[in-house]
């Protein structure tokens, strides 16, 4: 019998499941289609953006969705990074955990990427995830934090919601390390030289 793929399982589980239709497929198109679905169509509230090759903590997406129930001056959730270090692979390429530096940050520190939770209106504001490849989901997330201290609204963190990183070959690390190199020049011609200081690890 042959293995489900990914959409597959997905649409089994109840999602909605979107074949990406932008002139130039990338990771930062299929985000914002897929927001920008979920806010026309769906009529969502709030955002929550997730990389395919993460696992999640029990209850994850209950856990962050609550803040937004209980506080209506919140716009934004952190989630805590961690890794699965069951192989040498991950021992080697993941070898600290980030919970602590993620819990002593200032209050509006940007949320660790990739995984946080958005007020659908902060979207619409900063207009999605600019198309360079390297870091932009930290520059949309830097956008969404300068906008909301504007407004003085919170950034909080939830740190029961932990997503775990994993590699299963050095093939995918090599994989992950050509996108990044290849779009790094795209990155520091959007955000300038200072943007290149003081930023967190993807």
């Amino acid at each position: 019998m042959a293995r489900l793929t990914v959409p597959e399982l997905a649409t089994r589980a109840g999602a909605t499941v979107l074949e990406e239709c932008r002139d130039h497929g990338s990771p930062t198109e299929a985000r914002n289609q897929g927001a920008e679905f979920a806010l026309d169509e769906l009529e969502a509230d709030v955002l929550c953006f997730l990389d395919g090759d993460l696992e999640l903590s029990p209850a994850f997406i209950e856990q962050g969705m609550a803040h937004f129930v209980v506080a209506d001056d919140v716009v934004a959730v952190k989630t805590v990074a961690d890794a699965v270090r069951d192989t040498v692979l991950m021992k080697v390429f993941s070898p600290i955990e980030d919970r602590t530096r993620v819990e002593d940050a200032e209050p509006n520190a940007p949320p660790p990427l990739p995984v946080h939770f958005f007020d659908g209106a902060v979207f619409a504001v900063i207009g999605g995830f600019p198309a360079i490849g390297f870091r932009e989901a930290w520059v949309f997330t830097k956008r969404a934090v300068d906008h909301t201290v504007k407004q003085h609204k919170r950034v909080v963190l939830e740190p029961a919601c932990i997503r775990y990183g994993h590699l299963n070959s050095l093939g995918e690390y090599k994989a992950q390390r050509v996108w990044y190199n290849r779009t790094f020049v795209p990155y520091v011609e959007h955000v300038g030289p200072r943007g290149l200081t003081g930023l967190p690890g993807r």
